[in-house]
Parts: C-alpha cells; structure tokens; sequence
C-alpha cells in the first residue's frame, strides 16, 4: 500500500485516495460561474438527496471547515429584505442619500444579539457612518432606552 501524495497520510492503491487529487487547488471565477451555470436547473432524485444529506451529516456547523463561527451577514441580509426602511430610524437620512456618500444601502442592527430572531421588533435600520456605531458603544449594544428614535 502507498501513501496518498496530498499528505493525509492514508493508505491508497495509485497516487491519491479519491479526490485527495485537487486539494488545495485554486479555481478561477470564470470555472466557478460556468460550473455554477452547468448545475443550475439539475433535477435530482430522491435517493440522490438522501445520498447527499448523509454524506453532509457532521460536516455542517462547527465541524465544517468552511464554518467562520456563526456569520450573522445570512440574518442581516435577510432583515434587510424583511423588514428594512427607507431612512435610518436615528437620524432620518434616506437610504439614496447614504448611498450617494458611502456608496453603500443602510443597514440593519440587531437590538437583542440574537440574530435568528427575525421579528421586526428585533431590527433597525440605521446608517453605518454614525448611528450603528451608536448603537454599538451604548452599554455595550444591550441598552436601547439612551437612543431618540426617529420614527
């Protein structure tokens, strides 16, 4: 038996255990677009998601090693689309106008650190070159009672 060249150090028959091959690898965009294009509209079976689902099984969360430990950008992309106003609920400025300066939207603060509370409650919508940093620095982001809302 040989060891597989990738530096694992399993046993394998040829050069590399399956896959072992690419690890590593840098892919272009260009490959990473058209192999996305290539897989748009793919119609699976049943047996082949339940293939696919147990072969996830352990890798996701923590034990993934694309984990980056609980990204809250997926919640606050997703408040934005739920629950995101046209003007900062601190200091009145319209998302245009935020946009011409910071050439980026307004965004969403999460009152309560719990991100996966999506209730509107749970979400402001507020200017990043002032009011989020607001925000943040009082009481360390827990104590929303200091702040004059506009709304």
């Amino acid at each position: 038996m040989n060891k597989c060249k990738c530096g694992c150090g399993q046993d394998c028959k040829l050069t590399y255990v399956s896959g072992h091959n690419n690890k590593g690898r840098k892919v272009s965009e260009e490959t990473k677009l058209k192999l996305s294009k290539s897989n748009k509209g793919v119609k699976r079976s049943q047996q082949t998601k339940d293939r696919i689902s147990a072969a996830l099984k352990g890798k996701l969360k923590e034990n993934s090693r694309r984990w980056l430990g609980g990204n809250s950008e997926y919640y606050h992309k997703k408040a934005w689309d739920l629950f995101g106003k046209d003007k900062c609920e601190i200091c009145g400025i319209k998302n245009i106008d935020h946009k011409n300066e910071t050439n980026m939207r307004l965004g969403m603060h999460c009152r309560s650190n719990n991100y996966t509370l999506l209730e509107e409650e749970n979400w402001v919508t507020v200017c990043l070159h002032g009011c989020h940093q607001k925000m943040e620095k009082l009481d360390g982001g827990k104590d929303k009672s200091k702040i004059k809302w506009r709304i």
